[in-house]
């Protein structure tokens, strides 16, 4: 039997009181569809978390855009947050600007959030650049140097050690080629020789036979850094019989008595 009353006043009572487990069966025995949007976006307002509890039991049947800016609307962060961290598990292509919008919303107003979802590693599908600049802009420099790919970017970012582990650092200049990984040292040694000296050599160090012993020992000596000749050698000598390599290595020891 039909129901005389209003179905969608019928169904926001159930999504008010929390009986989401009795709308399915109502619509059936009614023969209608919810209005999903309809009812998230009339109790948004009033009732947030009954609000964000129907959109996730709806998942992808609905106009997730919809809803999401629904719960913007009423600058609700922390629910579209939750909102698009559910229904965007899946790391779908066809929804990488949500999983954009979720990260720039997040970034600009709470960073420390962006970061975790970030180190959760759950989407692949988002405006990477646009993303990096924001980070860039928030001081979530590791972020930014992971999102960017144009070298410009990395040598600006990538200045601030201050502010980006060092671990990290280091471990990033593997995945660079060796002539930008080469240029980043010496932005880094030009930038703050005293600072960024350590982590200039410890890349060095491990990643020696890519960069070329003859580049580094050419790199630090530009910069007048025995000390920075004096530390890489000492872990390369043990594998090379050059006579150079020995001689430099000498002569940084002398130069530091």
């Amino acid at each position: 039997m039909k129901c005389s009353t209003n179905p969608q006043k019928v169904l926001a009572g159930f999504v008010e009181t929390g009986q989401f487990d009795k709308i399915g069966p109502y619509c059936q025995q009614n023969g209608i569809s919810p209005d999903y949007v309809g009812i998230v976006r009339s109790i948004a307002g009033t009732n947030p978390e009954a609000a964000l509890n129907l959109a996730k039991q709806a998942g992808t049947r609905i106009d997730i855009n919809a809803v999401a800016e629904i719960f913007i609307g009423f600058n609700n962060l922390q629910g579209t947050t939750a909102y698009l961290l559910e229904v965007l598990k899946e790391n779908q292509p066809e929804y990488g600007h949500l999983q954009t919008k979720l990260l720039q919303l997040n970034i600009t107003a709470a960073p420390q959030v962006a970061e975790t979802i970030m180190q959760m590693e759950l989407f692949t599908h988002y405006d990477k650049v646009q993303i990096a600049q924001l980070c860039e802009r928030a001081g979530l420099f590791q972020r930014a140097l992971e999102n960017f790919s144009d070298i410009n970017d990395i040598r600006r970012v990538m200045l601030n050690t201050h502010q980006i582990n060092h671990d990290f650092l280091v471990a990033f200049f593997g995945h660079m080629t060796p002539n930008n990984a080469l240029q980043c040292l010496y932005d880094l040694l030009k930038h703050n020789k005293a600072n960024n000296l350590n982590i200039v050599v410890q890349t060095a160090i491990k990643y020696w036979e890519q960069l070329t012993v003859d580049s580094l020992i050419e790199m630090f000596e530009s910069f007048g850094s025995f000390e920075g000749i004096f530390y890489f050698l000492g872990s390369v000598l043990p594998t090379s019989e050059d006579q150079d390599v020995h001689f430099k290595y000498i002569e940084a020891a002398a130069k530091l008595n």
